[in-house]
């Protein structure tokens, strides 16, 4: 199953990835608190490497097997030892979420039948001595700059236009005493007036409680309210009812969404309304969700909309997770389920998920189901492949450092590459360049020559075993 690789938000979160067309659909089925809370609850799972060698992902690609297309490629390059990636669980690494990676910058390539595999856009970086973005310049989207508070938390932000000529709006961030924001706000340059605002209002606890957002009325001069949230909490800390008010300087609409939680704090059930009147309720939507016992990776997932002809709800989507000895899926099926054939399971398709040897996701592949044979077929029809590379990280202190067994010279080379290894039995050796492909591939003893001098300047991935080294080719 494809996923689409959306560019680094590193001011929240490496953002990720849609898939093919029917486990996509599947996603959006999946109603945003939930999407938010099985985020928030799995990063409990987290699996860390406790040395000072770090893991950090280098590479990713999509390639169809059936027709043998790249189709997605994304590339990060680091600068600094102290800035990686860290995934809480094999979601966020299939997924490619996180807010921890710190590349200086980022290639995303992308496919047309027309061009095949072309750069789509590329993000740079800069950082303070604290490893804080300050600068995020993106060839699709313009200019970011980060300014931040002496304790650490971002005073204003500038949006500037794609050349970083042109500064087109900035917002503005407050704090209390506790480094929670109560307000925020946005003013357009280029319009020369207030945009919108948010205020924050928290509970006894330090819980959110509510969220007021207003807009400029620049005939008025004045802010007028456009939605107001609401949230309830429980003891535990969990959200059990969130509420939303929007509209409220015109047609106001309204949304209420209960959430229900298993013994171990697991989120199990959202169930959604709307209103027109914020008074009667109609059911919408609800997800329910299946775990093995308290390992907050889920092993199931339904989602149902409420018919409002027989009022019952149908189930429309359903995936089911199989779970390795670690706790992490490695197999998954997804069905669309079929109202006009008494609500009966259309198999769409399975996929087997490898993890490396730091329990890091490797590959995933995915297979179709035959309607003819009421099987899934023997060989996969696509792949997504995920790289890595190892760095010091002189911030852990903790272990000790893995030793790199292959080693490569020169580099940058013009005619070839020397490899060697002292691990001891023979590793399969890929050079690929930025787009995915494989230009070379071979099979590493203790020394290996690759003849590298008909191959295009640029930059090239080396995997070695379980090592991925970059390789210039001038």
């Amino acid at each position: 199953m494809k996923r689409i690789l959306i560019p680094f938000l590193l001011f929240a979160s490496l953002g990720a990835a849609a898939k093919k067309h029917d486990q996509q659909a599947t996603d959006q089925e999946m109603q945003p608190v939930t999407r938010q809370i099985l985020q928030k609850q799995m990063k409990e799972n987290g699996s860390a490497k406790p040395t000072q060698m770090k893991h950090r992902i280098v590479a990713y690609g999509y390639r169809r097997l059936d027709g043998g297309d790249y189709r997605d490629s994304s590339h990060y390059f680091y600068s600094s030892n102290t800035r990686g990636t860290v995934f809480e669980n094999c979601i966020e690494n299939l997924y490619l979420e996180d807010g921890t990676s710190r590349p200086d910058s980022f290639y995303r390539y992308s496919y047309s039948s027309i061009n095949g595999l072309y750069l789509w856009y590329k993000d740079i970086y800069t950082y303070d001595t604290a490893d804080n973005v300050i600068t995020k310049s993106s060839t699709r989207t313009g200019k970011v700059v980060d300014h931040y508070n002496t304790d650490g938390t971002i005073n204003h932000t500038d949006y500037y236009n794609i050349t970083g000529d042109t500064l087109m709006s900035s917002s503005y961030s407050f704090y209390n005493g506790q480094k929670q924001k109560i307000r925020d706000s946005s003013y357009s340059f280029l319009a020369n007036t207030h945009v919108n605002k948010t205020e924050y209002i928290y509970d006894a606890q330090s819980y959110l409680d509510s969220t007021y957002s207003y807009h400029w009325d620049p005939t008025a001069s004045s802010w007028l309210i456009s939605s107001i949230a609401n949230q309830d909490v429980d003891i535990n800390g969990n959200v059990i009812l969130k509420e939303f008010a929007s509209g409220l300087s015109g047609t106001p609409f309204y949304y209420r969404t209960e959430l229900d939680y298993n013994a171990f704090n697991l989120l199990v059930r959202t169930v959604s309304y709307e209103s027109s009147d914020g008074i009667n309720y109609a059911p919408s939507y609800k997800d329910s969700i299946a775990y093995n016992v308290n390992n907050p990776v889920y092993t199931h997932k339904s989602s149902y909309g409420w018919n409002r002809n027989s009022s019952n709800w149908d189930i429309t989507y359903l995936r089911e997770y199989h779970l390795n000895a670690a706790g992490n899926w490695d197999t998954a099926y997804y069905y669309r389920i079929d109202q006009a054939n008494n609500n009966n399971p259309t198999y769409l398709e399975k996929d087997i998920i490898t993890y490396n040897s730091y329990g890091w996701v490797a590959d995933q592949y995915g297979y179709w189901y035959d309607t003819a044979t009421h099987t899934y077929e023997a060989t996969p029809y696509d792949i997504n492949a995920y790289y890595y590379e190892d760095y010091d990280d002189p911030t852990t202190i903790a272990g000790s450092a893995a030793e790199e067994t292959v080693a490569i010279y020169p580099n940058p080379a013009t005619e070839q590459l020397i490899i060697t290894t002292t691990e001891g039995q023979a590793l399969p050796v890929t050079l690929t360049d930025l787009a995915g492909r494989t230009v070379q591939s071979t099979t590493l003893n203790t020394r290996v020559v690759l003849d590298i001098s008909m191959l295009p300047p640029g930059m090239y991935l080396l995997k070695a075993g379980n090592e991925v080294h970059k390789v210039i080719k001038r």
